[in-house]
């Protein structure tokens, strides 16, 4: 189902109780929680839930929304009818992309607090040094992606340029931090997968995870490529696993209406990923010797599309992260072998 077929407000979101507007939820009462729904229109969602956190006069927000006009005077309108004023409230970023972090530079004081992730402010600064692109380059280019390695840095770097951090209150974030908002300790979680250093956020009281793209039901998350770690499904499906642990009563995340068979969202997850993972393993043992870039374009992936060249070329950088963090996983359990040519390019061949 499409999120434009899945809208929140016009389903209902799970345990919600009161619809304050088209925009705004309130899902609890003590501690004050709201979804405040932030359109953005892309190829995948219409839409990020922003959420409000309010105890003894302090307010938290859970994100930000896209970097248009339309995203921040939905934002500004809905903080207002709930009387929060975006200047005097702290902030805190899931991870840096844009659909979450955009509207920081509009909306948050550069004397309010700011938590974000150590972990992804880290690997941003990197991200932006010339010799951290060129490792990018020099893996896909060994997976024989060579058509625009521009519009690639351009997707691996998404987040760089969401906010100015110079100046500002930032509080870089790790697991087992705790967020003090009036009377209540919320708990940082790590659930890296989506991005090296994305976080939850876990409110005790109320046991409402804020988890970002890390569970979502509209899409299936896309898992982050970095040149310099190779363990990325691992440790996302490891994450996962945290979540069923932790068994939250409300799990809260960024896009589409909030449901409550989330422990049976994740199994499919793991499932989804892995069938992935063993389709890719069939086509090598099929057809020995591909490169990278014609294994990931001969798996069968869930898009509206025939040709290659017709995914949008956000999707189609995607779909080439996540089925190079795929080929990584098959190559770590030794299911795969990789070996480079004369021309210093990947083939993939079967281990037996």
């Amino acid at each position: 189902m499409s999120e434009s077929e899945n809208m929140p407000i016009k389903v209902g979101d799970a345990g919600a109780l009161e619809v304050i507007d088209e925009n705004i939820v309130k899902l609890c009462a003590d501690p004050e929680i709201y979804k405040i729904i932030v359109p953005f229109e892309n190829y995948s969602t219409s839409a990020t839930n922003c959420y409000v956190i309010r105890d003894a006069g302090e307010v938290l927000i859970v994100d930000t929304g896209a970097p248009t006009d339309e995203a921040c005077e939905v934002l500004v309108e809905s903080l207002g009818k709930l009387g929060v004023d975006p200047h005097k409230a702290s902030y805190f970023l899931t991870h840096f992309h844009l659909d979450h972090a955009g509207l920081v530079d509009r909306l948050v004081d550069r004397s309010m607090p700011l938590y974000l992730s150590y972990a992804d402010f880290i690997h941003m600064v990197r991200a932006r040094t010339v010799s951290y692109r060129n490792e990018v380059i020099e893996r896909m280019g060994k997976e024989n992606i060579a058509d625009s390695h521009e519009e690639y840095t351009m997707r691996f770097g998404v987040g760089l340029d969401s906010f100015d951090e110079h100046g500002r209150n930032l509080h870089l974030m790790e697991e087992g931090d705790v967020i003090k908002v009036g009377t209540l300790e919320l708990q940082v979680m790590l659930t890296a997968g989506h991005t090296p250093g994305h976080l939850s956020l876990y409110e005790p009281k109320s046991r409402s995870l804020f988890c970002g793209d890390h569970i979502l039901f509209v899409i299936s998350p896309g898992l982050a490529l970095r040149p310099d770690f190779d363990n990325t499904l691992d440790t996302y499906i490891s994450n996962l696993r945290r979540v069923q642990e932790l068994a939250p009563v409300r799990l809260l995340y960024s896009h589409g209406r909030l449901r409550g068979d989330w422990n049976e969202r994740i199994e499919w997850l793991i499932k989804h990923h892995l069938d992935r993972v063993e389709e890719a393993q069939g086509i090598i043992e099929r057809a020995p010797g591909m490169f990278g870039k014609q294994i990931i374009q001969t798996i069968k992936w869930n898009v509206p599309y025939d040709n290659w060249e017709d995914i949008p070329v956000m999707q189609r950088w995607c779909i080439l992260e996540e089925g190079i963090v795929f080929l990584d996983h098959l190559v770590n359990r030794g299911s795969i072998i990789r070996e480079e040519d004369e021309s210093g390019l990947y083939r993939y061949y079967a281990s037996h």
